[in-house]
């Protein structure tokens, strides 16, 4: 396991660099830095209630090895030309990155807070785009 999780941080580290090397990974091996993100579980967050909808954004520290997901009303920004993104790496401070992640539906939260999100594509998503105000991020 520590193998595994050391090959995404040296993945991660040369993704920021912006090193062509993450090109010619294939997906789903270890090296694989960009997870398919159809649904996973995220927080606890006693915030959260079934049926929620927003902008799922990671943070994480390359070199403690942590990361954590947040359920937001508005985008992650990039922090240079603080433009919103839906998807994508929007900037890096002292080792804490942050990442857009897509548009999250909550579809359960557990007893002890945590709460499981499906990601929204096609029309559901357009839809949801709207309603928050940013249509033009809608692919």
């Amino acid at each position: 396991m520590k193998k595994h999780l050391r090959t995404t941080r040296i993945a991660r580290i040369f993704l920021h660099m912006d090193r062509a090397f993450l090109s010619t990974v294939r997906a789903g091996s270890p090296c694989d830095w960009k997870p398919d993100m159809t649904s996973m579980w995220i927080g606890p967050d006693e915030t959260l209630t079934v049926g929620q909808i927003g902008f799922l954004l990671e943070k994480h520290q390359t070199m403690k090895g942590w990361q954590r997901h947040e359920l937001r009303d508005v985008p992650a920004h990039t922090n240079q030309s603080n433009e919103p993104r839906l998807h994508g790496w929007c900037g890096t401070y002292n080792d804490l990155a942050t990442h857009a992640r897509g548009m999250v539906r909550v579809e359960r939260v557990a007893k002890n807070g945590r709460a499981y999100v499906r990601e929204l594509d096609g029309a559901e998503l357009v839809a949801a785009l709207d309603e928050l105000g940013y249509p033009e991020l809608a692919p």
